[in-house]
């Protein structure tokens, strides 16, 4: 594989703390659930790793969970709500487990089949790719979230297949 770059990517990417859903694996998105005691640690113990790096930006889903995981983290810069780091519309599938959902669709998968009355797969990393792009120039979306890393540094904060997808972002900029 051949480096595309020499300028290194700067970009931190945070999970959300701990929530009953995320325990239990039930599908959530649109529904605010509340970090567990567990969530509200890990998102302070975020503090002691992250608090003295001078963040550019702090992009920050706008649901409850991740945003107050931002709060506990106690960073220096406040984050910019982001819709597009929303992970996809669940649907019907909001609240349930990928275990009762296959029961109605026995080979049911997220990425392959989408959510009935929600987003299909695929959707939604359309509408990640371009997320607060507005301040990078040059022209295409991969082209744009590779220049929006490398200026050092950034904190992305949502939810895990979004960051997933940002990474295969990052890996595309990174590799050829």
């Amino acid at each position: 594989m051949k480096r595309q770059s020499s300028s290194p990517l700067h970009v931190y990417l945070v999970r959300h703390g701990e929530t009953e859903w995320s325990i239990t694996g039930q599908h959530t998105e649109r529904t605010a659930i509340p970090l567990t005691a567990d969530g509200e640690s890990e998102a302070r113990w975020l503090s002691t790793r992250l608090r003295d790096i001078p963040f550019m930006h702090v992009l920050n889903n706008p649901l409850r969970h991740t945003l107050h995981t931002c709060k506990l983290a106690d960073l220096a810069c406040a984050p910019e709500i982001t819709p597009e780091l929303l992970e996809w519309d669940y649907g019907d599938c909001e609240g349930k487990r990928s275990t009762e959902i296959r029961e109605a669709v026995p080979d049911w998968n997220v990425y392959r089949n989408g959510c009935p009355h929600g987003e299909m797969s695929g959707d939604a990393f359309r509408s990640i790719v371009p997320m607060s792009l507005h301040r990078c120039s040059g022209s295409g979306a991969y082209k744009q979230f590779s220049a929006y890393l490398t200026v050092p540094p950034n904190l992305v904060v949502t939810h895990y297949p979004v960051l997933g997808e940002l990474l295969i972002i990052a890996k595309i900029r990174t590799f050829t």
